[in-house]
């Protein structure tokens, strides 16, 4: 199916992004032992400047790039006790508006989040407080994430219209 094509497309994408967050978590993990490591050498003489800060940002970088790879795998945690105890047809109407709903969600995040980078981005440029990095760089990452989680929970949804009613239904009826 042309939708499943696309989904597996994204998918690979938010894989190769998912290193990145892997990248930072690995950075971030290096920054922190580097900086304990330094502090307890000398006494708390020396560190690495803007340490904390960064790994503040390192540590949004390698969570929101998770979220969508999560979606990709269905590994997302869902607290269906309550609608397990339905019958099918309405336990499938209920995923099926559980994930509009989250589509919709998604989407005003992403909203949000592009907002908030173009005001990051705006004259005069945002700036870390201890790094002086722009900030921008760090929130493009929730841009891409919501992106990436957006467009698979959209195609799960339109899947599970198109495909996931009818065999639950078929099920139910044999």
């Amino acid at each position: 199916m042309k939708l499943e094509k696309i989904r597996d497309t994204v998918g690979k994408i938010s894989s190769g992004v998912n290193y990145v967050g892997l990248a930072s978590l690995f950075a971030m993990v290096f920054i922190v032992a580097i900086d304990v490591i330094l502090r307890k050498v000398t006494g708390n003489a020396a560190s690495i400047k803007g340490s904390n800060e960064l790994t503040v940002y390192l540590m949004v970088y390698a969570c929101v790039l998770g979220i969508p790879v999560l979606q990709r795998n269905h590994g997302h945690v869902w607290v269906d006790l309550f609608v397990n105890k339905f019958p099918a047809r309405m336990r499938s109407f209920w995923m099926l508006v559980i994930l509009v709903l989250e589509t919709l969600f998604i989407a005003m995040l992403l909203w949000g989040a592009f907002r908030n980078v173009i005001g990051l981005i705006g004259p005069p440029a945002k700036l870390t407080f201890v790094l002086n990095m722009p900030q921008w760089i760090f929130a493009i990452a929730t841009i891409v994430a919501f992106a990436e989680y957006l467009l698979l929970v959209l195609f799960d949804a339109l899947r599970y219209l198109s495909d996931g009613v009818k065999n639950i239904v078929t099920q139910e009826e044999a």
